[in-house]
C-alpha cells in the first residue's frame, strides 16, 4: 500500500479570517501588516473575507501572527496559513498486513523439522537437536516498536492542547499569562530543532519590557513605584523596564521577543537617564529605591548585552552609561548608610562593566572601528587598580 509523504508547509504566510471593511482596499492591508515585516504580496477576497499575507521571511511571518492581533479596535482572527498542494489520495491495497509473529513462525519452524531427515554424529558427545529458529533482537525491536501518537500535520497531543489553551478568550490578568505561558512552550517544542545553539539569539522585543514579564509581575505585585499609573495601584506598561533575573542551570534559553535589540535598549537606557536618574536630588526621594530600581534595570540591560553577543557602538555606549551611573553613585552615595548604598557591591559593578567594555574596545579594533571614549574608560580602570603592583606594571610595559 502506497503511503503519502508530508507535504511541506509554507511557513511565511499567515490568513484573516473575517478581516474588517477597510482592508477591501489592499493598501489599507498591506500598511497595517507591512509593520511586522517585508510582505511579498497580498490576496483578498471580498466575499469571504479571507486576506491571504504571504511575508518574506518566517521571523516576519511569526511577529505577525503573535502581534496583529487588533486593528482600531477590532480583534482579528490571525492563523498560519498552511498551503498544500492537491495530492490524489493513495489507492487503498486490499491484501491486508500480516506481521510476524513469533509464535507461528516457532510452530511452522517445528513442523518443517519433522519432515527433514534428522543427521547424527556418530561420536562421543551429547547428540545435538536443531532447535526452532529465533527471530533477531533487531527484528523483535522493530516489530514491538511503538511510535509515539502524532496527528496528520505532526502536532503531538501536548502542541495541540497547548494549541488549544492559545485560542482561548481572556478576560483576566491570569489567562493571558496563562496564553502567552503557552505559547512560548508551544514555541520552544516547534522550534527546537531548527535552533541554532552555535549562534546567539537575535532579540525582536520592542518595548522595555516584554508583554509576558509585564503580566507575570503584576500577578506577584512586584510592580516597582516608578512603573505604577497615576492612581499607584496598577502597572503603567509604557514606563515599565524589564527586570533582572538572575540565570540558573535549569533555566531554558530566552527567546527571540523576550530580548530586546539595540535600539529597544537604547530607548530603555535613555528613560531612566532623563526620567529616573535626575531623582536623586529631589526632596523627599527615597534613595535606596531610586539606587536598587537603577542598579537592577541597568543590570538587565547588561544582561540582555551578553545573552545576545552584542558588540557594536550602540552597546558601547550603553555599557558606559551604566559605568557612568556607578561612578556617579559612588561619589554621591558615598555618605549614605550601607544599607542604603553598599560601595563594595556598587566597585565590582563599576568592575564588570569596565571588563566588559575592554573586550569590546579589543574586538571592534579588530574590526578597524574605534570607540571615541576608550581612552576615558581605559583611564577609569587604571584608577580602580592603582593598588594593584602587577597591573601597574603591565601598564608601564606599553607607555
Amino acid at each position: 500500500m502506497e503511503v503519502e509523504e508530508d507535504v511541506p508547509v509554507d511557513v511565511s504566510k499567515i490568513r484573516c479570517l473575517d478581516m474588517p471593511d477597510e482592508f477591501l482596499k489592499k493598501s489599507v492591508a498591506r500598511q497595517f501588516f507591512e509593520q511586522f515585516g517585508e510582505v511579498q504580496h497580498i490576496i483578498i477576497k471580498p466575499k469571504s473575507k479571507i486576506c491571504y499575507v504571504h511575508y518574506k521571511t518566517y521571523e516576519d511571518a511569526q511577529r505577525a501572527l503573535f502581534n496583529a492581533n487588533y486593528y482600531q479596535g477590532k480583534k482579528l482572527n490571525i492563523s498560519k496559513y498552511s498551503s498544500r498542494p492537491k495530492t490524489r489520495q493513495a489507492k487503498k491495497d486490499n491484501d491486508p498486513i500480516w506481521l510476524p509473529d513469533r509464535e507461528v513462525q516457532e510452530e511452522l519452524a517445528a513442523m518443517a523439522s519433522i519432515n527433514e531427515r534428522s543427521v547424527y554424529n556418530l561420536r562421543q558427545e551429547a547428540m545435538l537437536v536443531d532447535s526452532p529458529p529465533r527471530p533477531s533482537s533487531a527484528a523483535t525491536k522493530k516489530t514491538k516498536r511503538i511510535e509515539k501518537p502524532t496527528s496528520k500535520n505532526g502536532w503531538t497531543p501536548e502542541q495541540l492542547e497547548l494549541l488549544s489553551t492559545i485560542k482561548q478568550v481572556t478576560h483576566t490578568i491570569e489567562d493571558k499569562y496563562k496564553v502567552l505561558e503557552a505559547r512560548d512552550k508551544l514555541m520552544r517544542l516547534r522550534l527546537k530543532k531548527l535552533t541554532n545553539m552555535d549562534k546567539a539569539t537575535k532579540g525582536t522585543c520592542p518595548d522595555m519590557c516584554p508583554e509576558k514579564e509585564r503580566l507575570q509581575r503584576e500577578i506577584q505585585h512586584q510592580v516597582a513605584l516608578y512603573e505604577q499609573d497615576a492612581v499607584g495601584k496598577c502597572m503603567n506598561p509604557y514606563l515599565a523596564i524589564k527586570q533582572y533575573s538572575r540565570s540558573s542551570a535549569d533555566q531554558e534559553a530566552p527567546l527571540p521577543h523576550e530580548l530586546r535589540p539595540v535600539a529597544t535598549l537604547e530607548l530603555s537606557m535613555g528613560y531612566l537617564t532623563h526620567n529616573i536618574m535626575n531623582l536623586c536630588d529631589v526632596e523627599d526621594v527615597n534613595l535606596a529605591e531610586w539606587y536598587h530600581f537603577l542598579w537592577d534595570r541597568t543590570r538587565s540591560i547588561r544582561k540582555d548585552i551578553t545573552q545576545q553577543e552584542l558588540c557594536c557602538h550602540g552597546s558601547v555606549a550603553l555599557l558606559e552609561q551604566c559605568a557612568r551611573f556607578h561612578i556617579h553613585c559612588s561619589a554621591r552615595l558615598v555618605a549614605e548608610d550601607p544599607s542604603v548604598f553598599d560601595q563594595k557591591i556598587n566597585t565590582e559593578n563599576l568592575t564588570k562593566c569596565l571588563q566588559t567594555l575592554k573586550y569590546m574596545y579589543h574586538d571592534l579594533e579588530l574590526k578597524g572601528e574605534s570607540c571615541k571614549n576608550e581612552a576615558e574608560f581605559r583611564a577609569y580602570i587604571i584608577l580602580l587598580n592603582l593598588n594593584d603592583g602587577n597591573f601597574m606594571w603591565e601598564v608601564s610595559i606599553f607607555l
